[in-house]
């Protein structure tokens, strides 16, 4: 049986010009990102998403603005569930690239917004 799980890196604009931001959550079953899309994502290999699940997983993530921090952070969120849950990772850490669109500063249920 497959887990589907993982550790997630989403990466979005920043709130700055010039900006990145990486929300780091694990989840299981990553693909409800992409079933029923509504949300358009464009540039290549872009996939569109469910916006409702991705702000669920996302909405409540820890925000970074450095990569690498961002990374170290998924590593130990990675650790906690291969050692305290017994459990292993099948997708390991993995990005979703966005960053065309602006994450909702503040609250989780607010819209995705593109920006130009």
């Amino acid at each position: 049986m497959s887990a589907e799980n993982g550790v997630y890196i989403l990466v979005t604009r920043g709130q700055k010009r010039g900006q990145k931001e990486y929300r780091v959550a694990y989840t299981e079953n990553i693909t409800c990102v992409y079933d029923l899309a509504d949300y358009p994502v464009e540039g290549p290999n872009a996939r569109e998403l469910n916006q409702k699940y991705t702000l669920d997983v996302f909405g409540e993530a820890r925000v970074f603005t450095d990569r690498k921090y961002a990374e170290g952070y998924a590593r130990c969120i990675a650790d906690g569930v291969i050692y305290e849950r017994n459990f292993y990772l099948e997708y390991g850490i993995s990005f979703i690239n966005c960053e065309q669109i602006r994450f909702p500063k503040g609250q989780a249920r607010m819209k995705l917004r593109r920006v130009i």
